[in-house]
């Protein structure tokens, strides 16, 4: 877990796994996350680009958390659409890309 996670924002919500050996790579189960190069500037994907998200979240408003990681591939938005869909502008977009379908309540964070 990120040392400075920050439950009421979900500010650093990440956290990485120490394994012991190695995992295979076969490129249809497990792949390579492909990362910006450091100090580029470019960290947040542009608008259009599709991601791949993974996590253990709820699949549904209220319910429980999930024993096996879910994934979704979501294309980024701009931060307008999402504070459109939103109805206020809760990214910043320094540290956050904003990435789904509302018109489909597909996303990482279903919201009915």
């Amino acid at each position: 877990m990120h040392p400075n996670f920050q439950p009421h924002n979900l500010l650093n919500d990440i956290a990485l796994i120490r394994v012991r050996s190695q995992i295979p790579i076969d490129g249809t189960f497990i792949t390579i996350a492909r990362l910006p190069p450091a100090g580029s500037g470019n960290n947040i994907p542009g608008a259009g680009s599709i991601n791949y998200v993974v996590g253990w979240g709820c699949m549904q408003v209220g319910g429980n958390v999930v024993n096996i990681a879910q994934m979704i591939q979501l294309r980024t938005k701009t931060q307008r659409k999402c504070a459109n869909s939103y109805g206020y502008d809760l990214m910043n977009d320094v540290t956050r890309f904003c990435a789904g379908y509302f018109d489909q309540n597909r996303g990482v964070c279903p919201v009915s």
